[in-house]
């Protein structure tokens, strides 16, 4: 007769020795779903010193309460450590009086209510299995770069003072913890969680920054755009620029350019659900096998192109000669520039490759007056200034230590050099270049691919791009994205899962604020966190939580986010207050 199986077996913590450290550990049942056979793989849960004391690790920490109430630990282990770490903190902070604890807790409910507007808190609590211990963590760690500018490294001193949705002090060692804890599933199931909260025909952009730190893991040796050495790595993020939220992240090792992240980008977004959206794409994809990639794959597009792009030279060129603007172009009034639509060439493809026909691709080309103006302007300064070097040059017999850089420092003129003694002998204007240069002075272009938008429509949509920008700003002030300091590749991993939720509140911050009135009341996303961080949460001994009153400028914040304040901190209604009596006779 079989021995009976004892259902708290998973459960029983037992010392398993490595290379001479002991662990607490289990042994949980793993079956193989096709073969049916049962593995028994170790599970560390911490570690044992000599004196029986268990130190809890990473594993026990990411597992929620109800979880580690299951394992059943030796009657003879020290399990102290443990228990001081899972109670609550205890906040060391101004009080009203010596038995209430008084937290600041004002910004930190915007942002909390900001998590549930954007669908963010629920979307992790998906991804991490209802854990809401480790979802408090997380929601935590985005803020705080937000609300204090500080390093993670205070972030524990911060909690004393500042009621936070985690309940437990996050020290630098928890931190790291906690973002080592983050993996690529993670990652993935949360951006097809976003992904999924995106309309059906949703206009992203798609942008690429460097984050730069000598520590930094998988970053390599590269040059950046001033020429600068530092170890590196490049990051890419979409946002959607109707709701103004950030839908979708990557990281790329090394000085990776903008065109070759764009297949991993492509096959990342399809991926996560991105099925119907249209990117606008920057100026570092402005090339033509990013632009054949696209037309390709069948992808809606907004890209900028330069203007000696075949299409674009063709359209250029059906313009004719002209003085003051081109006559063929249309003027719009709102925006004072010209524009016109051209049809482009519908086969991509050539010698090596099948051609394949593209989706009614269209040149958008525009002429700024004023900008043509400032460009023939600085033009005939360059050249000036060239001239005048280039002859001193000349006259004084300067001997040039580097050649080719003095070529690339007077582009607009062909120069004769003697070679030996290192001088400059005599110099020609490069016609064609000037003369190029003039004709293109005021001009731009953008190019749309299975899209049906004139030419000022296409034009508003990927000016929209203008504010993307400032979200790089953000991400890299206020996140710390340009200083992330990591020890190994599954920390980085985590560290840009956090920035990536402190991002998606503080992009919704920033756009409520631009687009209602607070922008007439505030300076800045930071002013508003400002104002509200002056409300408290006091604790009394009895329980009982007390907010302490709203005032009016708090309300009108409240007011443009579509909250609601607490109740019982709003001010009374008018009809609920005692009239005035007035002075004089009855």
């Amino acid at each position: 007769m079989a021995r009976p199986i004892d259902p708290t077996a998973p459960f029983r913590v037992r010392p398993h020795v490595v290379d001479g450290r002991t662990y607490a550990s289990t042994q949980p049942a793993v079956q193989n779903p096709e073969t049916g056979k049962k593995t028994y793989r170790y599970v560390h849960w911490g570690t044992v010193d000599e004196d029986m004391k268990f130190i809890p690790g990473a594993n026990f920490w990411r597992i929620s309460p109800e979880e580690r109430a299951k394992l059943i630990f030796p009657e003879s282990w020290d399990l102290s450590e443990a228990e001081n770490l899972a109670e609550p903190r205890r906040e060391e902070s101004p009080a009203c009086d010596g038995n209430c604890r008084n937290l600041l807790y004002g910004h930190v409910w915007l942002m909390e209510k900001i998590a549930d507007k954007t669908g963010l808190r629920q979307d992790l609590e998906i991804v991490f299995r209802e854990n809401e211990e480790i979802v408090d963590d997380i929601l935590t760690l985005a803020m705080f770069p937000c609300l204090s500018g500080l390093g993670y490294d205070g972030l524990a001193r911060w909690q004393r003072n500042n009621k936070t949705p985690s309940s437990r002090p996050l020290t630098s060692a928890e931190v790291a913890r906690i973002a080592e804890g983050v993996s690529e599933r993670h990652r993935t199931e949360l951006l097809e969680l976003r992904a999924s909260r995106l309309g059906k025909t949703e206009l992203c952009v798609v942008e690429t920054t460097s984050a730069y730190d000598d520590d930094l893991a998988g970053a390599k040796w590269g040059h950046d755009q001033d020429r600068l050495p530092p170890p590196r790595t490049t990051a890419a993020v979409v946002y959607d620029l109707l709701s103004r939220l950030p839908v979708y992240y990557q990281t790329f090792s090394g000085n990776a350019p903008d065109s070759k992240t764009l297949d991993a980008v492509l096959s990342d977004l399809k991926q996560a659900g991105f099925k119907n959206v249209t990117l606008a794409t920057a100026r570092g994809y402005e090339n033509w096998p990013c632009l054949e990639k696209l037309i390709t794959q069948n992808q809606k597009m907004i890209m900028s192109v330069k203007l000696s792009q075949k299409d674009v030279a063709k359209a250029m060129e059906s313009l004719g000669e002209f003085e003051l603007c081109p006559k063929s172009l249309t003027v719009d009034r709102e925006e004072k520039i010209f524009h016109g639509q051209f049809e482009a060439d519908d086969e991509v493809g050539g010698e090596r490759r099948a051609k394949k026909k593209a989706g009614r691709p269209r040149v958008n080309l525009y002429f700024d007056l004023m900008r043509r103006s400032q460009e023939l302007l600085q033009l005939m300064l360059d050249i000036d200034c060239q001239k005048n070097m280039i002859e001193e040059m000349i006259r004084n017999k300067t001997v040039l230590p580097d050649i080719e850089l003095a070529r690339r420092e007077n582009g607009y003129f062909e120069l004769k050099f003697d070679q030996a003694a290192k001088r400059l002998l005599s110099y020609v204007p490069r016609e064609e270049m000037i003369k190029k240069a003039k004709i293109n002075s005021g001009f731009f272009a953008l190019m749309t691919h299975k899209l049906d938008l004139d030419a000022m429509e296409t034009f508003r949509l990927h000016r929209l791009r203008d504010e993307q920008e400032m979200f790089f700003q953000r991400m890299k002030r206020q996140t710390g994205a340009d200083r992330s300091l990591n020890s190994s590749k599954d920390g980085e991993t985590g560290r840009h899962f956090i920035m990536f939720v402190s991002l998606v509140m503080s992009s919704c911050l920033s756009h409520v604020w631009n687009s209602s009135g607070l922008k007439s009341l505030f300076s800045s996303p930071l002013d508003v966190l400002e104002e509200m961080s002056s409300i408290r949460q006091i604790r009394r001994p009895d329980g009982e939580t007390i907010i302490t009153p709203f005032s009016e400028a708090q309300l009108e914040i409240c007011e443009a986010f579509g909250f609601e304040a607490p109740e019982g901190c709003a001010p009374a209604d008018a009809a609920e207050q005692k009239p005035k009596r007035k002075k004089g006779r009855k």
